[in-house]
């Protein structure tokens, strides 16, 4: 089977392009160097630029909540994205029913 987190919130006002840059620029380190990582996709909503979605594709579960619960790189990320949110994140699991690229 194969997961996904959703992750979603705001970026503060004229801080969305830093702030989208920076998810994408950490989630291409992830690419062969952390363990059931298969890949994500980060947008931003049409509506509302300050709105922003990214998703990770995971090979299990238990590599997704190993990462996102303990991996101190991924800690210290987000520390660093705190001076661009404007609001708290939702965070969402699911099991993948169909992927294709």
């Amino acid at each position: 089977m194969t997961f996904v987190k959703h992750i979603e919130g705001s970026f503060k006002s004229g801080k969305e392009k830093e702030g989208l840059q920076k998810v994408v620029d950490f989630y291409n380190t992830l690419s062969g160097k952390t363990t059931g990582f298969i890949g994500f996709i980060t947008s931003s909503s049409v509506e509302d630029p300050q709105r922003a979605v990214n998703i990770s594709v995971w090979e299990t579960k238990e590599a997704m909540d190993q990462y996102y619960t303990s991996d101190q790189d991924y800690l210290e990320f987000l520390e660093s994205l705190k001076p661009l949110i404007e609001r708290q994140t939702e965070n969402k699991d699911y099991e993948v029913a169909g992927f294709k690229i």
